[in-house]
């Protein structure tokens, strides 16, 4: 299992990210500017702060009419790097929110290199700042099967948010996250 977490240390104004995996273990720390409130050193979890806001947002998105949960993943993205994930063109928004999509999670705990390439491993830098393409190809078809068929199974997808927010990006032509 993979863990990630934030530590604050607002009167030292620093902030640490630890990360650990299968015995694995490895942190950063650095320095921050800026008023962050009164707070007492803490750890804060983000994992899936990101995945709530997603939600909201497509469903509202949905409300309007301007999302269709039986959209596909294709119907809004026409992206080399989308494309090259097995299924796009049948996995439906439904689909990503639900886990039910069978694209491969760029954070698999069981097998993703990700966690290595990010944090772990010896060559890992955690000052790289990761661009969607990047993430979105530890799932595309040369590199990872899909867990399943769309709609054939359940398999927590970190990929899938992923899509859903530059799904998002697409319906509102604005910027997300």
């Amino acid at each position: 299992l993979a863990f990630l977490a934030l530590y604050v240390y607002p009167d030292a104004g620093e902030a640490e990210l630890r990360a650990r995996k299968e015995g694995a273990a490895a942190r950063r720390r650095g320095g921050f500017e800026g008023n962050v409130g009164k707070i007492e050193p803490q750890r804060r979890y983000f994992a899936a702060l990101f995945e709530y806001f997603t939600v909201t947002v497509v469903l509202q998105l949905v409300d309007e009419g301007i999302l269709d949960l039986d959209d596909t993943v294709d119907d809004w993205l026409d992206d080399p790097a989308v494309s090259a994930i097995p299924n796009v063109e049948r996995i439906t928004l439904r689909q990503l929110l639900t886990h039910s999509s069978g694209i491969y999670d760029f954070a698999d705990d069981n097998d993703s290199p990700f966690w290595a390439d990010a944090f772990l491993g010896p060559e890992a830098d955690w000052t790289k700042v990761w661009m969607l393409g990047e993430l979105l190809a530890y799932a595309d078809a040369a590199n990872h099967d899909p867990y399943f068929a769309p709609g054939e199974g359940w398999a927590y997808s970190n990929t899938g948010y992923l899509l859903l927010g530059m799904i998002v990006e697409a319906a509102t032509d604005n910027a997300y996250g």
